[in-house]
């Protein structure tokens, strides 16, 4: 276990150093698209006016399967440390988010809706899948996440994406 904590902490150490004005500002930028699902459901409001029903309730169900399993309950039991609560000298480039750090809920929702999108509409889901990838590492750039969080995340979300796709 303390392998694995040196190695989450080399790797979030790495890309903190890569910090610029242009990256930070693009990455919070990024990070934002993701608050509160905004550009998921962004997605869903596009797939619905495009009268693409099935897209629309695809991105919906992962998003509740993974707000539910991911947010509720994985973090709820994890209630991991965050690393801008652990280096609290850190300068912070946004708001300290409230909460387990384990597994990052804005890698999970975004690849959970990623995943409905490319099960349906391949050339928005690559797209929708780039933008959940700069999302995730966001979240380790910003120090709101470790990369093991992240990872877990990604793996969350496919797996609660793929359930609401099995599901419809």
């Amino acid at each position: 276990m303390k392998t694995c904590a040196r190695i989450d902490e080399k790797l979030l150490f790495q890309l903190f150093k890569k910090r610029s004005n242009a990256m930070d500002w693009f990455m919070c930028f990024i990070t934002s698209l993701g608050n509160c699902s905004k550009i998921w459901i962004v997605f869903s409001l596009y797939y619905w006016i495009s009268k693409e029903r099935q897209i629309t309730k695809g991105i919906l169900l992962s998003l509740l399967l993974t707000i539910i399993g991911n947010n509720l309950i994985i973090k709820s039991l994890c209630m991991r440390k965050r690393p801008c609560d652990k280096y609290k000298d850190i300068k912070m480039l946004i708001k300290r988010p409230i909460g387990s750090s384990f597994p990052s809920g804005h890698a999970a929702t975004s690849f959970a809706c990623a995943m409905s999108i490319v099960a349906y509409d391949l050339r928005f889901g690559s797209i929708a899948l780039v933008l959940a990838t700069l999302i995730a590492i966001s979240r380790v750039y910003l120090f709101v996440h470790f990369p093991s969080d992240v990872l877990a995340g990604i793996l969350s979300g496919i797996t609660f994406g793929l359930i609401g796709i099995r599901i419809l």
